[in-house]
């Protein structure tokens, strides 16, 4: 499915947005505190990738300027900050039509919205659903006769199906059937059951800024205190997604007994982030990511100074010779980090950087 256009309202800096249009490539211009950072904060709350848990606080994001005059504002009790419409591919139809029959959908655009004071923190979805279609289909599918169906006079809605059935005194082994498939939906109710199909295929929004950077230098013990009081470093943080990536955790490479073993791991991964960087990164071609892992030097500054410590180091092998990566320039920096995070976030199964 493709995010199509999107509308931001109450939130911090942006009192409405308006629509906008969503293409290939979109680009947010103003000067600074415009607002930029908050219309893109407001629309990953619709759906947070999962390694950036991310939720409306209404006592820091709703408009300070408003915030004695919620109630009257939102008469309604909720105030949304979210609106995004979506266009489904074809795959997205075939994942609802071979589990709900063909045409059950009215229409391959949908709205979904969220905002604050929602009942239960639940992002909506206004979508159009056939329920009807959808009913008999799952009827035809398990075969129900004439006399079975009787049970579902007048019936076009699954949870008033699922309410019919379960009432009967005593059900066919095809009702039956169809009972335990109603039942597979949430509440019965076969329109959740359409959005909880896409909602499973909705993109994630991963989100990061330039003033994220990855930590060059990190001690493991000290990280793992910090882990523990949850006080982990945004650079620290996207070292640990660097890591998972690797296919380790900090406590393993912690383990001295397998030291050499995950540091082989953060090389390959180094190695493969390096490749992809210079897909993209074509100002020096001539750099290769190291990761030494090591103990604490005791001429070295606390935390540095003892337990294992991780230098991520670029070596140059024009020059031969590797500076920390704290050393390079700033926008290489940066988007090593962004790589770092963003395969975190890709699927183990995506393939490289930029293919789907």
């Amino acid at each position: 499915m493709k995010l199509c256009k999107v509308r931001v309202q109450n939130y911090r800096s942006v009192e409405d947005s308006e629509e906008f249009e969503i293409g290939g490539l979109t680009c947010l211009v103003g000067k600074n505190e415009a607002g930029k950072t908050a219309l893109l904060s407001a629309l990953r709350s619709l759906k947070p990738a999962a390694s950036q848990p991310f939720t409306l606080d209404e006592t820091i994001d709703y408009p300070r300027r408003f915030s004695t005059r919620f109630d009257d504002r939102h008469p309604g009790g909720q105030a949304e900050v979210i609106r995004t419409w979506w266009k489904l591919d074809s795959d997205d139809i075939a994942a609802v039509e071979s589990q709900l029959g063909s045409g059950v959908l009215k229409s391959d655009v949908f709205e979904a919205h969220y905002g604050f004071r929602y009942a239960e923190d639940k992002r909506i979805w206004e979508i159009a659903v056939d329920e009807k279609k959808c009913l008999d289909h799952l009827v035809s599918s398990h075969g129900l006769d004439a006399t079975e169906r009787n049970a579902l006079h007048g019936v076009v809605k699954g949870t008033d199906a699922a309410k019919a059935l379960s009432n009967l005194a005593e059900r066919s082994a095809k009702q039956d059937a169809l009972l335990k498939n109603l039942k597979k939906f949430r509440d019965s109710n076969l329109t959740l059951g359409v959005i909880d199909i896409l909602g499973a295929r909705q993109p994630r929004f991963f989100f990061t800024s330039h003033f994220e950077r990855m930590s060059g230098r990190v001690s493991f013990e000290k990280l793992q205190k910090d882990q523990n009081a949850d006080k982990v470093s945004v650079g620290d943080k996207i070292f640990l997604d660097f890591l998972e990536y690797a296919g380790t955790t900090i406590d393993e490479l912690a383990n001295a007994d397998r030291r050499e073993a995950l540091k082989a791991k953060c090389e390959a991964a180094s190695n493969e982030i390096t490749e992809e960087i210079f897909q993209f990164w074509s100002q020096n071609r001539a750099l290769e990511v190291v990761i030494d892992i090591g103990a604490g030097k005791a001429g070295d500054e606390a935390p540095f100074n003892s337990g294992t410590v991780s230098d991520i180091r670029i070596r140059n092998t024009n020059h031969k010779a590797t500076l920390p990566l704290s050393e390079r320039s700033a926008g290489f920096v940066w988007f090593f980090s962004f790589l770092a995070q963003f395969k975190r976030v890709l699927p183990r199964n995506h393939g490289r950087f930029g293919k789907s």
